[in-house]
């Protein structure tokens, strides 16, 4: 990957010390140099604010207990139309073992790609998708603010 292409694969180009990234989970970084694993996140440090490219509604087995989520699927991964749906499976059921720290099987891809600042309904309400941080996905609200006009007084303010 050539320097060139990092800004595009990150929100904001955060590269953090060996030190920061000893005290931390080495899960939460992508190292600097991607085709070389000898290069050790908790040593040589790594990238932090992954972009996301969308996100994946999968459903999997934790145990006995079905789960579907909304996963976010990053840009470094490549381009969502070529990825294989093997790919995308192997993917996420490296990353939620880790997470979960138990068994976790029976994946099922149920929508491929889902494009960031989607609009999806949830509990009645309309949003767009927005980013994400490290265990949430943000959502922007779709539905407008309708105050009465002694209100708008106060708002302009």
């Amino acid at each position: 990957m050539s320097p060139s292409t990092f800004p595009s694969i990150m929100n904001k180009v955060t590269i953090c010390s060996a030190q920061k990234a000893a005290k931390r989970k080495a899960e939460s970084y992508i190292p600097v140099k991607m085709n070389d694993e000898r290069l050790d996140v908790t040593r040589y440090g790594g990238y932090t604010s992954i972009a996301v490219s969308g996100y994946t509604l999968l459903e999997y087995k934790v145990g006995e207990k079905t789960v579907k989520s909304l996963e976010a699927l990053p840009v470094y991964l490549g381009m969502s139309e070529t990825l294989s749906d093997e790919q995308i499976i192997g993917y996420f059921s490296k990353r939620l073992q880790l997470e979960n720290k138990k068994e976790v099987s029976d994946f099922k891809i149920i929508r491929r790609m889902i494009p960031s600042g989607s609009l999806v309904k949830y509990n009645g309400f309309y949003y767009y998708l927005g980013g994400k941080s490290e265990n949430s996905i943000y959502l922007r609200s779709a539905v407008q603010l309708c105050l009465p006009d002694e209100y708008m007084y106060y708002v302009k303010k």
